[in-house]
């Protein structure tokens, strides 16, 4: 009952603030289908196949479906892995880019109270056998595309197709979501509690560990009033969601989107072209993407007119302020930058006022998150003062999946983020504790660096790492991705870096090391690989 009464709460601020009318009788109803259903992401949807079930709920790169379609094929589908069997605890992986067929997986697990995990696209065979053993996976929904991988891993269990093979009839290559939907009636399923949701971490840093988040419409409520106040956003705004699904960034706007009644675009392309061509298609005036997608289309957009886009959202890694620079000067005051991990959940949110006047920061602490500023001693350091970033509030995660060792607090989590707080309160990113380098005497950190070479006109990516150096410290050695026909040179760096945070050695590439989400993987940089260009 306090969970009830809990969601009920920061479901009518949420609507509320969003301007929905009678935010009072949709709170009720949402008691009621909880009661019915279970509180899981599911009820949102359920809410608004009552509510508006000819509006329209989503569009992928093939179809649409309204709210009514959408959830008659969850149930659809729930009804399926009910009669295979599925029940709560269960666990099915879901390995799919973005489209409907996610979602209606997704939706028809949580319906049943399964226990999801979230599977990186990007996981060859053998990354793939591990997460499937390692978080005990029964049931696997999967794109065809990944059919490869799913032998290499040689998985047992059972094996759903997300959609029929492009070159296949539907049903030739095994049970697949289109053919079971669609010969399959619903039946009314009983109530369910909510299962867990199991997203990985980027393993940028190490291997992907797996953060289990009980995902019920309580948090997700929270997590929705933040946005909705902070980014000022109202319901059904049409939405178009870049980034994938499979990471806690995407499915956070889903569950944004599923809470406000917006028509949600989802899109397997990645190129500024595609993506432009897409919002104005679906009429988005919301966009969720990367600082790298941020890039793109930004590049796109000299040849294509940009759609009404009312806010740019950004997050999962560092905006360059140069970045944030050009998306103010050619869209006005549109770009929000958000500062979260995949354990800690939504900590800070930076709005256009905020990257105007302290560009390089990620804004405040989200409501009912607290953030503070750890020394070395474990002290609480004031304004100015750098240290570990550390987050205590309702987001931070249960745990980690199958971990022999809790958490030192429950709602408290050490990021592993070093940053700062201004005299305003804004918190500022200096990249990881680890990441820290020492150049004669100096300490140096390599995010700081990179964002000065941005500024430099002919660098479209940047990365800094360091070398060990004959006196006992470190060298700053540098991979740059360039405009095409284009140069850099010693006086072009220290033309924005003062001579002790200057590269001695760098190195063209074509592109940099990135996970799936766009952060920077240091960890697959080459120090020792680098052998042109160098500096004083």
């Amino acid at each position: 009952m306090r969970d009830c009464l809990t969601a009920v709460r920061w479901v009518w601020r949420a609507l509320r603030v969003s301007g929905l009318p009678a935010p009072v009788a949709l709170g009720l109803r949402v008691i009621l289908l909880g009661v019915r259903h279970g509180w899981s992401m599911y009820v949102l949807a359920a809410l608004w196949k009552d509510l508006a079930p000819d509006e329209a709920a989503l569009t992928d790169d093939r179809r649409q479906w309204s709210w009514r379609e959408l959830v008659l094929d969850v149930d659809a589908l729930a009804t399926v892995l009910d009669g295979m069997g599925l029940r709560r605890r269960d666990r099915i992986g879901l390995m799919c880019r973005n489209h409907g067929g996610f979602v209606i997986a997704l939706l028809a697990s949580m319906r049943l109270g399964a226990d999801v995990v979230l599977l990186s696209t990007r996981f060859d065979g053998r990354q793939l056998a591990a997460a499937l053993d390692g978080h005990d996976v029964c049931t696997l929904v999967v794109d065809p595309e990944y059919e490869a991988h799913v032998k290499e891993a040689g998985f047992r269990g059972r094996v759903l197709w997300s959609e029929a093979s492009a070159d296949r009839e539907v049903g030739d290559a095994g049970p697949n979501l289109p053919g079971l939907i669609a010969s399959t009636p619903p039946v009314r399923l009983g109530r369910r509690r909510p299962g867990a949701l199991i997203v990985l971490t980027s393993g940028t840093t190490g291997a992907a560990k797996g953060v289990r988040r009980a995902l019920s419409v309580k948090q997700v409520a929270g997590i929705v009033y933040s946005l909705v106040s902070r980014l000022s956003l109202r319901t059904g705004a049409r939405t178009l969601i870049a980034v994938p699904l499979f990471h806690g960034y995407g499915i956070a706007a889903l569950a944004l989107g599923l809470a406000l009644r917006c028509p949600v675009a989802l899109t397997r392309h990645t190129d500024g072209s595609r993506l432009w061509a897409i919002a104005r298609r679906t009429q988005a005036t919301n966009v969720v993407v990367v600082p790298t997608l941020l890039r793109r289309m930004l590049d796109a957009s000299l040849h294509d007119p940009p759609a009404a886009i009312e806010r740019i959202v950004s997050g999962s890694a560092p905006m360059p302020t140069r970045l944030i620079e050009e998306t103010s000067g050619r869209w006005g005051e549109v770009l929000y930058n958000l500062y979260g991990s995949t354990e800690a959940g939504l900590i800070t949110i930076a709005d256009p006022r905020d990257l105007r006047d302290a560009p390089d920061s990620v804004g405040y602490a989200v409501h009912g998150t607290e953030v503070v500023i750890r020394g070395n001693a474990g002290d609480t350091l004031g304004p100015g003062k750098i240290g570990e970033v550390v987050v205590t509030g309702p987001l931070v995660f249960d745990g980690y999946d199958h971990a022999r060792v809790p958490p030192v607090s429950v709602h408290t989590f050490a990021t592993g983020d070093k940053g700062w707080r201004d005299d305003a309160g804004r918190l500022h990113l200096l990249g990881r504790m680890d990441d820290m380098l020492i150049v004669g005497g100096e300490n140096i950190y390599p995010q700081q660096v990179e964002d000065r070479l941005m500024t430099l006109r002919q660098v479209v990516d940047v990365a800094v790492a360091g070398l060990a150096a004959e006196d006992g410290g470190q060298r700053i050695v540098a991979w740059f991705v360039l405009r095409p026909g284009h140069e850099i040179g010693a006086s072009d760096i220290a033309s924005v870096l003062p001579a002790y945070m200057r590269p001695t050695r760098w190195t063209v590439v074509e592109a940099l090391p990135r996970n799936a989400i766009g952060k920077l993987a240091r960890g697959r940089l080459a120090p020792g690989t680098i052998d042109t260009g160098s500096g004083p």
